[in-house]
């Protein structure tokens, strides 16, 4: 790496932190430099003519014009325009990444309130599925009641109150999504903290982690209740998880 790309490496790790960044320069204007003959390769190149004009058996004279098309014949003394150029290109670089940083700023507060929007309503839904459960387990009493009543009709038989009772808490159990709907709650809460304390810093990956721990809790909410309502709300939670998914990879 020469100098001056040195100069805007430096100033492009200062001020970014994460993401893979190409950075190009260009210089315009007139050069400061002075051209500058190489004494060496044009006396070479001198020398090489003649012989080529005596093996030829010429005898006139060998015209200068003939150098100019010796490459490299000509280097730029830039000694003296080095500084200035090496400041320019640290103060292009410095704004060039203050302007990408504001912009990000800009583009982060949007996506910051997107997710913000889209993490209430996954906690609402959650809520949602969450205050169905009690009224999920009466409606499994009484069905597993009539359907018992219908199989022991004219039987003779009575229905074993105590044995029912035993069925419908195990079916509650196997049912029971209140830690589900705590944790989502909880990851959602840390959801929005963090958006709230976003700064500069990346927090990319740890939104990241929190959306597979809340689809975690969204795919047990499904497997647990079947019930056509609640798997409405679980459809929706997905849905939402995904478009948050695919807003957390613009977060740096």
């Amino acid at each position: 790496m020469n100098d001056h790309a040195s100069v805007v490496d430096d100033a492009a790790r200062r001020h970014l932190v994460r993401g893979r960044i190409e950075i190009s320069g260009r210089i315009e204007g007139p050069p400061l430099g002075v051209a500058v003959l190489n004494q060496e390769r044009a006396r070479a190149a001198v020398e090489s003519l003649q012989r080529l004009r005596d093996g030829l058996g010429g005898s006139e004279p060998i015209p200068l014009s003939l150098l100019s098309i010796v490459p490299g014949l000509f280097t730029e003394q830039s000694d003296s325009e080095t500084p200035l150029i090496r400041d320019a290109l640290k103060q292009a670089a410095i704004l060039a990444c203050e302007a990408l940083m504001s912009m990000r700023r800009t583009e982060g507060r949007a996506l910051c309130d997107d997710l913000r929007r889209r993490t209430n309503r996954v906690a609402e839904l959650g809520a949602s599925v969450a205050a169905l459960a009690p009224a999920l387990t009466q409606g499994y009493r009484e069905r597993l009641r009539q359907r018992i009543a219908d199989l022991l009709e004219d039987t003779g038989t009575a229905l074993d109150v105590g044995r029912l009772e035993h069925e419908v808490a195990l079916l509650a159990d196997r049912a029971d999504v209140t830690e589900e709907a705590t944790r989502l709650q909880s990851h959602c809460a840390q959801f929005s903290s963090m958006l709230d304390s976003a700064g500069d810093e990346p927090i990319g990956r740890k939104l990241e982690f929190l959306l597979q721990e809340l689809n975690r809790e969204v795919n047990t909410l499904g497997s647990k209740i079947a019930d056509l309502q609640v798997i409405g709300f679980v459809l929706e939670l997905k849905a939402e998880l995904e478009r948050m998914r695919e807003q957390v990879q613009n977060v740096v």
